[in-house]
């Protein structure tokens, strides 16, 4: 799966120069100030910053180069196409089962000149139409 890849490579450059900069910061803190651990601490800052904005320009660039642009209007696409799409989706009840297996019982026998399977699955799985 690609996304967890992503995932684990986008932490892989972010979490360790962030949690040096807190240890860094912290041993600062809690030990006596020499300076060092700031300076530490600041390159971890600026090495952090960096990996996001690269992340982002990228992105960026991705996106671009891919043409994904955002929606203009997405009440629209909320309104009217997500529910054509669970319509379409829906399950059909008994009725307009037993309509549409008429339908394909007709159709069949115009085509091939025999009945179609009334209810046995396993035929309609196995039949093959040459």
């Amino acid at each position: 799966n690609t996304s967890s890849l992503v995932g684990v490579a986008i932490s892989a450059s972010l979490l360790p120069p962030a949690v040096n900069t807190g240890l860094m910061f912290a041993h600062e803190v809690v030990n006596r100030p020499q300076g060092d651990e700031i300076r530490l601490a600041l390159v971890s800052l600026l090495l952090t910053l960096e990996n996001i904005l690269c992340i982002y320009v990228s992105a960026l660039l991705m996106f671009k180069f891919k043409e994904v642009a955002p929606i203009p209007q997405k009440s629209e696409f909320w309104k009217k196409n997500v529910r054509v799409a669970r319509h379409f989706n829906k399950p059909i009840d008994q009725h307009e089962r037993e309509v549409f297996q008429k339908h394909l019982q007709r159709v069949f026998r115009e085509t091939y000149g025999e009945d179609f399977p009334e209810s046995d699955d396993a035929a309609l799985r196995t039949r093959r139409v040459v």
